[in-house]
């Protein structure tokens, strides 16, 4: 990106902000512009990210949402910023937009992920502006059963104490919660939050070891498919990510009726530039017992991008013809037919 270009989104960016009152600025100088009286809001987000654009052209410029910018330290922290990125790994950011809300000293109070509607942001503002501590709510509510998801409820703690930090507590309270028996059938999400949790913390050979045994626990294809991703950006870390094809392979084997462990042994093969023939093979025998299965068409748009892979385009045009066929509306399939159409006809 050139010198012309970064300045001129800069521009575009502190201009926006200026709109609705964020500014641009690090937490640090964030937390020391609040002098330990104001709350601090920071607005984490990405100029490629759809839902960021939505929060801020449609809830920052809600009424009741801006009717609250006044109480708080508004800090505008975008992805490529000085500090963002140190700040996202401290806080554990997941995902975009996030809004968290700190008290005045800078502790976490509340945080919201992804953008729903304005009505939902005001909520949020309005529960900050409360001072409560979403980790201290929950908690009552658990204890005192006054709230409708009890399990909800205790898988949302622990991502709180995984979110803060608190990787003491966080660790005692997932011994517990496989011993809990509101938490039964939930213990996948128990098991990930671990993985997550040890990849945060940079501490990757653990998070390999905790996602291979969440592969080895997961109850259906779905549940080893979502641990195999993990095991995959860990995988990457370690520079070891030809690895992930040999569990793949034998996550599809024990699973070879789930369309989540075909489709991720297909991806895979193709991430790593092995074993894609084979995978191809379980592809077609998937497809061939499962022609209506709801995530038919998803799998046969990656065999066909394989079979590409695999210097076959015209395969490749021959199933996205369907695809397009029986998904007009669907861009994407018109897109790549259009495009293995060029690679045959050059």
């Amino acid at each position: 990106m050139n010198a012309l270009r970064k300045s001129l989104i800069w521009t575009a960016m502190l201009v926006s902000s200026k709109l609705f009152a964020f500014e641009v600025m690090t937490f640090d100088e964030a937390i020391k512009k609040s002098g330990g009286e104001k709350p601090v809001v920071a607005w984490v987000h990405a100029v490629w990210c759809g839902p960021c654009k939505a929060m801020e052209k449609e809830g920052f410029t809600d009424e009741k949402v801006k009717a609250h910018f006044s109480d708080f330290v508004l800090a505008d922290l975008e992805e490529t910023a000085e500090g963002t990125r140190d700040f996202m790994t401290s806080h554990a950011v997941r995902g975009f937009p996030t809004l968290i809300f700190f008290s005045p000293d800078g502790q976490e109070r509340f945080r919201t992920v992804g953008y729903d509607n304005a009505k939902a942001l005001a909520d949020a503002f309005e529960f900050a502006v409360s001072g409560k501590d979403e980790l201290e709510v929950l908690r009552e509510q658990i204890q005192t059963r006054s709230i409708a998801d009890v399990s909800q409820a205790k898988i949302r703690v622990l991502e709180i104490l995984m979110e803060r930090g608190r990787d003491e507590e966080f660790m005692a309270s997932v011994r517990r919660a496989f011993g809990d028996m509101e938490l039964f059938g939930r213990e996948a999400e128990v098991r990930s939050l671990r993985s997550l949790s040890a990849y945060l913390k940079k501490d990757y050979e653990k998070a390999r070891i905790y996602s291979l045994a969440s592969i080895a626990s997961a109850q259906n294809g779905e549940e080893a498919e979502e641990a195999l991703g993990m095991l995959y950006r860990v995988l990457g870390k370690l520079k070891r990510r030809d690895e992930i094809l040999k569990t793949a392979e034998a996550v599809q084997k024990e699973y070879p009726e789930s369309y989540d462990t075909t489709a991720a042994r297909l991806y895979y093969a193709g991430k790593v530039d092995k074993g894609l023939d084979e995978a191809v093979l379980a592809a077609e025998s998937w497809l061939g017992s499962h022609r209506n299965h709801d995530k038919a068409d998803r799998l046969s748009s990656r065999l066909a991008d394989a079979y590409a892979d695999q210097g076959f385009p015209v395969k490749a045009v021959k199933i996205y013809e369907e695809l397009v066929r029986k998904n007009p509306d669907t861009e994407s399939y018109q897109k790549k037919l259009k495009r293995y159409q060029a690679e045959v006809n050059s």
